[in-house]
């Protein structure tokens, strides 16, 4: 699994929790109403550049201006999309108190752990050389540290 994969079910499990409180809390809640009140917002309208047939056109300014139209209308898909699977999994927990989302949380960070493990498995390969590099480099300092002492004991003498 990929590690945004696991991001977005631990996020969901997490609002399926949120909406499994707000149940326990008080069960006669209109949570429809509470979710419509979380909203997206974010209008960068101004920004978005509209150009014209028109001869004195910068072809880098104009090319800067559709890549940030582009980041900016992605930028606005994902928080969108965040938001509404918030308040479906807000729903949907409120609606199904009775599952334990917790234990589907413990797996999920289970296998977690289970991936951070093989990736250490994976590069311990690449951590034996970089302790030798580590070790050489302190000897090696070490003893020029000793010969230098030693040039300036004899010199002294």
């Amino acid at each position: 699994m990929r590690y945004t994969t696991l991001l977005i079910l631990i996020t969901i499990i997490s609002f399926l929790s949120i909406g499994q409180s707000v149940y326990q809390d008080n069960p006669e809640k209109d949570i429809y109403n509470i979710t419509n009140q979380i909203e997206w917002d974010y209008n960068y309208t101004e920004i978005i550049y509209e150009f014209n047939n028109s001869v004195n056109i910068d072809i880098s300014n104009m090319k800067n201006a559709r890549i940030q139209n582009i980041i900016y209308k992605f930028v606005d898909f994902i928080g969108y999309t965040a938001f509404e699977v918030a308040k479906f999994g807000i729903e949907l927990g409120f609606e199904h108190p009775e599952f334990n989302y917790y234990q589907v949380g413990k797996i999920i960070i289970i296998i977690i752990w289970l991936v951070v493990i093989s990736l250490i498995a994976a590069l311990s390969s690449a951590f034996i050389p970089i302790i030798a590099l580590i070790y050489i480099t302190y000897k090696w300092i070490r003893d020029f540290i000793r010969k230098r002492k030693e040039k300036k004991l004899s010199e002294t003498d």
